[in-house]
């Protein structure tokens, strides 16, 4: 037994990881323990500067590769994937974090282009950011893994104007099942996480410091997550530990979840 083999991120070692929404969040926390892990990570945003400034805190900083570009692009996945493929000549998984939220007091209050906007981002754009990561796992061989992140939105409905939101959510976490059933005989592994309320900008878009509080007072534990905790979930997933979970929605919530 190897000393990588004990590790967090077994079997990482310099392999390629696609970790999107990178420049903040929980994809920047995952970015930074894929990378501390020895993968080499392709660290994918919108937000160019931030991302670029961000990967500066990543070990070994010159093994990495950064992409600026919108997912919502008909061409973005496929664009991604073969930047990948000609910086690292391996692929190995995906940690799709890139998401958006838009809060409305009243479900009346939400727009045909919330909704589309929200869709698009958080379930259409994940599913082709699967699938084109997915049928390449798929033509290379050798297995891999998709990890997608839900929210504790998709069991909950959500709450403080988050009902469209969490419908987009709810969608990632039947994707994931059926591109499980469809991958797993290549060995490729594919699973959601459903975090619950972790300290991040999205959390407080719309939100008073006093919100904020009563939130964190509604968990069990009595506080909200830290990214780095949904993170170490999304790379022991990412890992050969993980060899016999797929279809999984893994509930990251200090309790606020029951299931």
């Amino acid at each position: 037994m190897t000393d990588d083999h004990l590790s967090l991120g077994a079997g990482l070692s310099g392999r390629g990881v696609i970790v999107t929404g990178a420049a903040s969040g929980i994809g920047r926390a995952t970015a930074r323990l894929a990378a501390a892990c020895g993968a080499r990570v392709c660290g994918v945003d919108l937000n160019g500067p931030s991302l670029r400034e961000e990967m500066q805190e990543w070990k070994g900083p010159d093994r990495h590769l950064g992409v600026e570009i919108d997912l919502t692009g008909a061409d973005a996945p496929q664009t991604v994937v073969e930047a990948v493929l000609e910086e690292f000549g391996d692929l190995w998984g995906l940690v799709h974090c890139a998401g958006v939220l838009v809060r409305r007091s009243s479900p009346a209050e939400v727009t045909r282009q919330e909704w589309d906007v929200q869709h698009n981002v958080n379930l259409k754009a994940s599913f082709f950011m699967n699938q084109a990561v997915g049928e390449t796992l798929k033509a290379r061989g050798g297995g891999g893994r998709m990890i997608t992140l839900s929210s504790q939105g998709w069991w909950t409905g959500g709450s403080h104007g988050a009902v469209a939101y969490s419908a987009s959510k709810g969608g990632i976490v039947s994707m994931c099942r059926g591109l499980s059933t469809a991958y797993a005989p290549h060995g490729i592994m594919v699973n959601s996480i459903a975090p619950g309320v972790v300290d991040t900008p999205m959390l407080g878009v719309g939100l008073t410091p006093e919100d904020l509080d009563a939130i964190a007072a509604s968990c069990p534990m009595g506080r909200l997550a830290r990214p780095e905790e949904i993170a170490q979930v999304a790379v022991f997933l990412l890992s050969t530990h993980a060899s016999y979970i797929s279809a999984a929605t893994i509930n990251v919530s200090g309790g606020l979840l029951f299931y």
